[in-house]
């Protein structure tokens, strides 16, 4: 069975760890980070509804469990969580059985995408990964 990998990039100040699936993920500010579709519905609700998202923002300690939904703490955090950009990556997937299919790439945990630094904002926004 083939896993979709999506490209997470932390747009934030902060750097942001956790760990799923026995592997810890790393985001730097601003560094794309390929990881399984699983691990970005685990870690930051990715696809998913708002209570699902509001498990995420309590898991990842970025509010607690008796914070209100009105509360500044939640406001925070909902904008930590919303500096995370994602983008599914069709190439080089993941397969469940620990194998990869001939030419293609098997990536185990995280992996750092590094694309060229682009020569203006404007040419930031439509970088592609590398097929």
């Amino acid at each position: 069975m083939q896993v979709q990998n999506i490209i997470v990039t932390n747009n934030g100040v902060e750097p942001f760890s956790k760990s799923w699936d026995s592997a810890m993920y790393s985001f730097p500010p601003g560094e794309p980070v390929i990881i399984p579709e699983g691990a970005a519905k685990y870690l930051f609700g990715y696809a998913m509804g708002p209570v699902e998202r509001e498990a995420c923002l309590r898991r990842n300690g970025w509010m607690n469990t008796s914070d209100p939904v009105t509360s500044d703490k939640h406001a925070d955090a909902v904008k930590r969580l919303d500096a995370f950009v994602f983008q599914k990556l069709e190439a080089g997937a993941f397969k469940q059985d620990g194998k990869a299919p001939k030419g293609e790439t098997f990536l185990r945990g995280p992996q750092t995408l590094h694309l060229p630094k682009a020569d203006s904002d404007k040419t930031a926004n439509r970088r592609q990964p590398p097929a």
